[in-house]
């Protein structure tokens, strides 16, 4: 999966980044609304796959985000 890297500067921003991205296509699912201005999950739209997606998110919001050591992201890129 790829994440656009210009915009945020910290380990931290990309996670909360594809949080936003994955919530708004779950949104999108669950409305039986179009995709195609999501990000592109690669899983499908029934209602087990969606739930998982939702567990996952909820993980990184509650147990990732706010653990997450502040690593500045072009640092991290030179290792």
């Amino acid at each position: 999966m790829y994440l656009d890297t210009y915009n945020v500067s910290t380990t931290k921003e990309v996670v909360e980044a594809y949080i936003e991205l994955v919530t708004d296509w779950i949104g999108n699912a669950e409305r039986d609304e179009s995709l195609e201005g999501c990000y592109p999950i690669d899983t499908t739209t029934d209602k087990d796959s969606i739930e998982l997606l939702k567990k996952k998110i909820e993980l990184l919001k509650q147990k990732i985000v706010p653990n997450i050591e502040e690593i500045n992201f072009s640092v991290a890129l030179q290792q």
